[in-house]
Formats: structure tokens, sequence, C-alpha cells
């Protein structure tokens, strides 16, 4: 096995002095999700990714990340995502090491998702998961820089609040299955994974480029709410309304000239990535 890459090492860096914005939204209706990273025998990182059962109300059939409901026990949110990985994947809580906690995501369901970043102990690589049967079909891992990739990437646009707002969709390579069985990233979990690779990478994406809009946070979801966007009519003052206004004012969203423009930024490679990843450093 390789040791770690530099890259890699600085991902981690970045992720272990990460200051995420402060979170002030309501404690009920709380879940996290957990990013397990390991070293490959590359020395690249890659992501633990589950499967949710097909007999699941919600989402089944879906690519996600290990996690769930806060619940009463819970010391906090990371020990939510710990507790859900070793429910949902055996994944011991003393065979991975806390890294950061990443700014807040909004579900279909209106559940206030918090994802923890975490990286496995060299002592527990390869990890071999035991998936509940009743919430997980599969488990597999792939690449973490394949979410800064515009390689297998097919976004698509809509609007919240006149600003426009950018779904992502992956196709990643992945191991563990094998790679003809293939799986789509999209949803929640993809925007997830796409802000967690510009913060652990440190880019700052190009507007139009793949993963344009800055920072999706906690509103990801809401163009895709089967009621339609709660967010359009929150009464003024409300905390829903108060986290849009910030997100749009912070430049969150993708810019409506760029979109108007259309056509994509020029991709370009950075610290050892192929072409294609249309990022720029931050």
């Amino acid at each position: 096995m390789a040791p770690p890459s530099q890259r890699s090492q600085n991902v981690i860096h970045r992720f272990k002095n990460y200051i995420p914005t402060p979170d002030t939204y309501p404690d009920t209706r709380r879940a996290a999700v957990l990013l397990p990273l390991f070293f490959n025998d590359d020395g690249e990182l890659e992501v633990i990714l589950t499967v949710r059962s097909m007999n699941l109300n919600s989402h089944p059939g879906e690519v996600a990340l290990p996690g769930g409901k806060a619940d009463e026990e819970d010391k906090d949110l990371v020990d939510t995502a710990f507790r859900e990985a070793r429910e949902e994947i055996g994944l011991p809580p003393t065979s991975h090491t806390y890294l950061t906690t990443l700014q807040p995501f909004m579900s279909k369901s209106l559940l206030i998702v918090t994802p923890i970043v975490s990286l496995l102990n060299p002592s527990s690589v390869p990890f071999q998961p035991i998936p509940q049967p009743t919430e997980v079909h599969a488990v597999f891992t792939a690449p973490l820089e394949r979410f800064i990739s515009s390689r297998n990437y097919i976004p698509s646009d809509g609007t919240i609040k006149g600003s426009i707002f950018r779904h992502h969709c992956f196709n990643p390579p992945h191991h563990h299955p094998p790679k003809s069985e293939g799986y789509s990233v999209t949803g929640l979990t993809a925007h997830i994974l796409v802000h967690a690779v510009k913060v652990g990478f440190g880019f700052i994406p190009p507007t139009g480029s793949a993963a344009a809009d800055p920072e999706p946070g906690v509103v990801c979801q809401v163009m895709e709410h089967p009621t339609g966007s709660p967010f359009e009519n929150a009464p003024p003052g409300s905390w829903m309304d108060e986290m849009v206004a910030h997100l749009i004012a912070d430049n969150m969203f993708a810019g409506q000239e760029g979109a108007k423009q259309g056509g994509a930024t020029q991709p370009m490679a950075v610290e050892g990535m192929e072409s294609g990843t249309g990022f720029s450093r931050m």
C-alpha cells in the first residue's frame, strides 16, 4: 500500500482546520450523515457510500451516506452520525476519527441534515462492511476527487427566489461491488459531496462549469420538494426566509447572468487532477 499522497494529506489538513458557519437552526427535525473517508492502496482518498434498501418508504434504491435522525440519547450530531454508521454498515465508532462538521442541508422531508466528516484509522483499512439489510442494499466506495470532476457529471438548473440553483448528478467509477454495477449519486447526497470536496480540495468553481453553485447549503433540496418550494412562500422573518436571504447574499447560488450567457467555463487542471475538473484553485 502506498503512503497517503501529499494531495490527500492536504485534504485532511483542510478538513481538520475547517471552521463551519455557526449553526443557529432549530433543534427539532435534526439529522446527521457521515462521510467516512479512507486512504486507498494508491494513497488517495475514497468515501464509503450506501445503496438504500428497496423496502424503505423513502428514497428506496438511492445512493446515500450513512446517517439518520438524531435520537434523544445522542450527545450531539457527531454522535448521531457515528451511531448511524455503526447501525447501517457496521462501522465501529473506535475505527474512525472525527475531522470536521460541515454546514447543514435541507432534505425533501424538511429535515436539517448535518454532514460529519471522519477518517478511518489505518488499522481499520480495508473495512469490511456489515450492511443492515432492512436499511442498506449495498455498500461501495468511490474516489473523493470524482466529485470535483466534470467527467460523468450531469447537471440541471432550477430557480429559487430569482436565483439560479443547480442540481447535481454523478456517475463516478466505484469499487466494491464491481464497476459494472453502476450507481448514480444525485440529490442531497450529491450536494453534500460537492460541498465537501470544495472544502477539502480548496476549490472555487467558476460560474457555468461543473458543480457551479458555490454553496447550496441547507436549501439544496427545496426545488425538488413534492409540494413545491417551502422557501418561496416562507413567512418574512422566519428562519427559512432568513436562511435563503443569507445564502443569496453570500452568493451561494449560481448567478443569473452566468446562466443566461450559457456555455461552460473552460475546465482547467489543478494539483494533479485530470483535465476536465472545471475548478480553479482557492
